[in-house]
Formats: C-alpha cells, sequence, structure tokens
C-alpha cells in the first residue's frame, strides 16, 4: 500500500495527465483503507504482537518516516504549484496529505509512542507481561493521556481509580504472594485509611448471588497543586503505578472485572487537597463499606443542595470527615443510602441523582455492579460524550478525551425535555456494562425518571479531530 503512495504523487498525476480525485494517492479509497488498517494495529492482539516484538516496532517506525516524506514533499508540491491548481485540486491534495499526516501519527505516536509509555508504567515485576497485563496497562496509559489532555479544563488536580474484582481463591493466591514480598503490612495499611488519598486502597470482600467469595480491590492515584504546569499531575501519577509493587504484583493475578475512572479538576467547591480531589469514595466517620459496597464517584459541575443533603446525615450521627470540604463525596453517600434501603445499584443511583440539585455531570463504578459504569448529566454546563469503539467504550467530558481510541461517540443530553410518565422530564442516564455486545446495543439509557431513552445508529456522531489535532507538544501552560 505505501508503494502505491509513493508512486502516484501529484508530480507523477500532472506529468501523465492523471485526474487528481482517482489517481493521487492511489485515490481517496486506497488513503481511506490505509487509515483504517493503521488503527486497526491499536486492538489487544495486533498491538500485543509489536509490543513484544522489537523489529516489527522498528519496521512500524520506518513506515511511520516513509509516509512522512511523502507528507512533506506532497506539501512542498502544493506550496510551490497553488496558483497552477484549480480548487478541487487544492482541496484534493490538502484532505489526503491531512490523512496521511494521521497515519503516520497514528503509527509514530498511537502505537509507538504508547508502547514506551506502557513499558514505563511496567514495574521490574513485569519486564516480560503477557497480554492480560499488557492489556490493562494499556487502558490505564490509555486513560492517562486522555486526562493528560483534558487538563486545558482545569489541571489543579488529578485521579484515577482501578477497581479489580477478583474470585475468593485468586485473592488468596495474591495475599500469598504479597506475603513472600513483605508487603501485606502495606496493604493493611493503605486500605486502612480514614480518606481517601493517595496510594488508598479499598477492599471489599462479599459472597455474590451464586454463593460465591469475590474480592474487590480499588487502587487510587491521586495529586493536588494548585499551582504547577501541564503534564505534572499525570506524571507524578504515571510514577506512583510505576512504583507501586502492590498493583504491579496484582495485574498477574486472574480478574473477573476491572474498571478505571479518572478525572481532573478545576475546583469550585472545596479546598485543592488530595481529600477533596476525585474520584471520592462512600466513606463515613462509620464504616459504610460492607453495607454499601465501594462507591468511586467523579464530577463535574455542582451539587447546590449540598449543605442541606450533608445535614440529614449529620441529624442521623454520620459525619464527613473534616478533611473532605467537596459537594461531590455527598453522591456516592447518597447512592450508598438507598443501596442500604434495599435497591439495587441503577435504582440507588438514579434515585441519588435525582436528589442533586444544580447542572452536573456524574460517573460512577462500584464492586456491586461489576463491569459496569453510571453515567448521570443534567443540564447545561458541563457534557458527557460515550466514545464508542469496537470493543470498549471511553466515556469523557470533552471528545478530545476519547479521540486516540475511537472516532466515534454518542452525545448525552441533559437539557432536553421529554414527556415522562409524570410530566415533563430531563436529564439523562447511561450505563456502560464490560458484558453488553457493545455499540449502541450494549448501552442502557434513560431519563431521570426511567423513561427509556431510544438510541440508533443516528445517533453516533464521527469527529474528524484526531489525537495529533490536539497535541499541545511541551508548552507549560494554556492560555484562553
Amino acid at each position: 500500500m505505501l508503494e502505491k503512495l509513493e508512486i502516484c504523487r501529484s508530480e507523477n498525476c500532472k506529468q501523465n495527465n492523471l485526474c487528481f480525485k482517482d489517481h493521487f494517492l492511489g485515490g481517496k479509497g486506497h488513503v481511506d483503507s490505509l487509515l483504517r488498517a493503521v488503527r486497526t494495529l491499536k486492538r489487544n492482539g495486533a498491538f500485543y504482537d509489536f509490543f513484544t516484538d522489537d523489529k516489527s516496532q522498528n519496521e512500524l517506525a520506518g513506515f511511520a518516516r516513509r509516509l512522512s516524506g511523502v507528507v512533506d514533499s506532497e506539501s512542498k508540491y502544493l506550496v510551490d504549484h497553488m496558483g497552477h491548481l484549480d480548487s478541487e485540486e487544492v482541496d484534493i491534495l490538502i484532505q489526503r496529505i491531512d490523512n496521511l499526516k494521521d497515519i503516520a501519527w497514528c503509527l509514530a505516536s498511537e502505537i509507538i509512542g504508547n508502547i514506551k509509555k506502557i513499558n514505563n508504567l511496567l514495574g521490574h515485576e513485569n519486564k516480560e507481561p503477557n497480554i492480560t497485563v499488557v492489556s490493562i496497562f494499556k487502558q490505564i496509559n490509555s486513560v492517562l493521556n486522555s486526562i493528560d489532555r483534558l487538563e486545558v479544563r482545569g489541571r489543579d488536580s488529578a485521579g484515577i481509580s482501578m477497581m479489580f474484582i477478583l474470585d475468593g481463591k485468586e485473592y488468596d493466591r495474591f495475599k500469598q504472594a504479597l506475603d513472600k514480598m513483605n508487603l501485606v503490612d502495606q496493604l493493611t495499611k493503605r486500605s486502612a485509611q480514614d480518606v481517601l488519598v493517595n496510594s488508598g486502597i479499598n477492599i471489599n470482600q462479599i459472597t455474590d448471588e451464586n454463593n460465591q467469595r469475590r474480592v474487590t480491590l480499588a487502587l487510587t492515584y491521586k495529586v493536588a497543586a494548585e499551582v504547577g504546569r501541564l503534564g505534572d499531575n499525570i506524571r507524578f501519577i504515571r510514577k506512583q503505578i510505576k512504583n507501586d509493587e502492590i498493583l504491579q504484583r496484582l495485574v498477574s493475578f486472574s480478574h473477573k472485572h476491572f474498571t478505571i475512572s479518572a478525572h481532573t479538576r478545576w475546583a469550585s467547591v472545596g479546598a485543592i487537597s488530595e481529600p477533596n480531589c476525585h474520584p471520592v469514595d462512600n466513606k463515613l466517620s462509620v464504616d459504610s463499606i460492607q453495607q454499601s459496597g465501594i462507591i468511586h464517584v467523579c464530577l463535574n459541575g455542582d451539587i447546590d443542595n449540598y449543605i442541606e443533603l450533608k445535614k440529614e446525615y449529620e441529624r442521623n450521627g454520620c459525619f464527613i470527615h473534616q478533611d473532605i470540604t467537596t459537594d461531590t463525596k455527598i453522591i456516592p453517600i447518597q447512592v450508598g443510602k438507598y443501596i442500604q434501603q434495599g435497591f439495587d445499584v441503577e435504582e440507588a443511583f438514579r434515585l441519588a441523582v435525582n436528589d442533586f440539585d444544580g447542572s452536573h455531570a456524574i460517573s460512577m463504578h462500584t464492586d456491586l455492579a461489576p463491569g459496569k459504569l453510571f453515567l448521570a448529566q443534567k443540564g447545561s454546563g458541563q457534557a458527557i460524550f460515550i466514545g464508542i469503539s469496537e470493543d470498549h467504550y471511553v466515556p469523557s467530558s470533552e471528545v478530545y478525551g476519547l479521540v486516540e481510541e475511537t472516532p466515534f461517540f454518542i452525545k448525552m443530553d441533559g437539557e432536553k425535555e421529554v414527556q415522562g410518565k409524570d410530566g415533563l422530564t430531563r436529564g439523562q442516564i447511561f450505563i456502560l456494562d464490560q458484558k453488553s455486545p457493545g455499540g449502541i446495543d450494549g448501552i442502557t439509557a434513560m431519563y431521570y425518571d426511567r423513561t427509556p431513552v431510544t438510541l440508533n445508529d443516528k445517533d453516533i456522531k464521527h469527529t474528524e479531530i484526531t489525537s495529533r489535532d490536539i497535541d499541545r507538544q511541551d508548552f507549560p501552560h494554556y492560555f484562553l
């Protein structure tokens, strides 16, 4: 395919009086096919093959360099002959050169560049990782890349929560491995914190519906810094992940489910501190984990009636830790309250978000609904875009948070009012499930009053933006 690109250049088309539309760079179909083919290399199987083969990586890098050479020569031709080409030819050259830039960028940055980043996340325990371990760190790296890009919206803090769900026997084997590494005391200390801060671990053991013991470990990494540069936060979190011996050991054990939730925020409520950094959990002054599981939540926007809801708990003798002043904390607590009243997780989440005043966008994952991510959006101040790939979802508050993984997305519409069961209703809830068939068929969608949201193929949008378009390079600050 590359040879055809190199032969069918603009100079060749002009010299042989060939139609630019049909022949330049092999035609539009040829360039589009190459772009699709290159993007398939990001799938887990193909990516792992390159990850474990230095020779293939070098060949891929060489391919990218040859593409860049074509881009340079054709860009020069366009500049030199701009006044001698008709408008249609100019448009064709610009579009296809731009597509070649995307292909070269995908190879150099999204594949080869991410291989390097993932290698830098792996601790010494995982220097010869299997495909499962690489897949886990590939997901972690993708989320960190997204947060890095989203920092242009605010960078005073960042946090990431990773939830691993293991069966009981596998957890026992994991504990035995930690014992041999003298890490059990560290696990105990990190899981006994009153407030979810950097390196915190939540552990919850339950018996599932099949009477099988199931253990969840939720590992959280956070950083809060009022003054700093773009990229500082994610560099810090990457270092924390690489140096976390417990995480590096955990990934080699078989898990039933694995989900990630992350956030970068522009602080609006509460001090800029690790306890206020999202995600936050459902822990109160009394231990509520056993009753309502592990619930981790991130918020964009505000819970305007946070103080009133907080006072309700205080009247019942339950207090939020004094270090936590963010309104986000009330969300997992409110969900937990409904779970303790006997509602399932889906209904507890729905009831809770109905209690909140103000414009908000909320994400939640919990061990009580393994493999699911709960999203809620109401009002005009925030947004949630759900990237739809062939084998996973990528929810993000901005399109540029998902484009490295997929150009296809659905946008939640928290402003839309419809006739519901008891009058007008607005606010939407989407539930993403790892066990689903994927695509729009795998999304459970409803309004806040449980009126179904009907999704079809026309709701799937396509963005022309790629991660190349939003590369901030090494600039330390962003000015609006």
